[in-house]
């Protein structure tokens, strides 16, 4: 991580309930299931999908 810039928000939140209510979607994993998933992928693909440059 870097230090925050001038303009970058402080804080930023999300809710899937409106999607829930409105659309009949739910969301199948949590935020922390998220961020391992993420972690995992990008610690093992740290050049994402175009491999090593």
């Amino acid at each position: 991580m870097c230090p925050r810039r001038p303009g970058d928000a402080t804080a930023v939140y999300a809710s899937t309930d409106k999607a829930e209510k409105e659309l009949g979607w739910k969301a199948k994993y949590g935020i922390e299931e998220m961020c391992r998933d993420l972690w995992n992928w990008t610690s093992k693909n740290p050049w994402g999908y175009q491999g090593k440059h």
